[in-house]
């Protein structure tokens, strides 16, 4: 080779190096790091129970970008019980079985709402899992293609969080309304009528003076206790609106 293309060969190792090192250090930025499309936040409604919505962010948080099979999503049965502070047993397990059932079931499936940039509206119809398959301790679960975009990539409109923000919330609420809250923060505050968040969250309270405790009170003693956002909230209209 001439010095000329020792030189050219030297900088394209270079650049291979640095792009390696870019993704490793990205990786161990993101550890526990949560992200997610806004739109997957903001433009959904579904009802998943606190471990269901657990599982999910757990396969989340554990995206590897480097992987060739970015649709499979892996992650540690025992790593999630001692991340949870859960005892692993054959009863975990079994129960970790049950979530993944209930997640790949047709009641689970929900709508995204979204307007694209010339201004039509488009409804996607989705799955959270494909295929799961558990070998021993490890989960490993298929989520399909369509979902990818709206975990990976994102460049504008999206929102990150520690994981550990949501470890100790037990109330599946809690855990909506964090996210919700979350993806409004660079806003700094969000109006909502009370039907649209009953809707959302798939909330089947009966009456105002219920959904107001269950889901507004309650979730904002555990965000205020558990999470690195404080919030607080003030009924309009006699309860027809709700600010954060």
């Amino acid at each position: 080779m001439t010095t000329k293309e020792n030189e050219l060969a030297e900088v394209q190792r270079l650049k291979k190096i640095s792009e390696k090192e870019r993704i490793r250090d990205f990786q161990n930025q993101r550890g526990y790091t949560v992200i997610k499309a806004n739109s997957l936040i903001q433009k959904t409604t579904y009802n998943l129970t606190s471990t269901e919505q657990k599982l999910i962010l757990s396969m989340i948080k554990n995206i590897d970008i480097t992987s060739k099979n970015l649709g499979i999503f892996k992650f540690h049965i025992r790593d999630f019980c001692d991340i949870m502070g859960l005892k692993y047993n054959g009863k975990i397990i079994s129960d970790i079985k049950e979530a993944i059932t209930r997640l790949a079931s047709d009641d689970k499936k929900f709508w995204i709402e979204e307007i694209n940039e010339k201004g039509k509206k488009s409804s996607t119809y989705f799955s959270w899992i494909g295929s799961a398959k558990i070998t021993e301790s490890v989960v490993e679960i298929s989520m399909g293609q369509h979902m990818l975009k709206y975990l990976i990539g994102l460049n504008e409109y999206f929102t990150q969080y520690n994981f550990w923000n949501i470890i100790y919330l037990k109330s599946k609420y809690s855990i909506r309304l964090f996210e919700l809250l979350k993806s409004y923060e660079n806003i700094g505050k969000l109006r909502i009528s009370v039907i649209e968040l009953r809707k959302k969250f798939q909330a089947n309270q009966k009456l105002y003076g219920d959904f107001k405790r269950t889901v507004l009170i309650k979730s904002r003693e555990e965000i205020n206790k558990y999470t690195d956002i404080q919030i607080d909230f003030i009924e309009i209209k006699n309860g027809k609106s709700v600010e954060f």
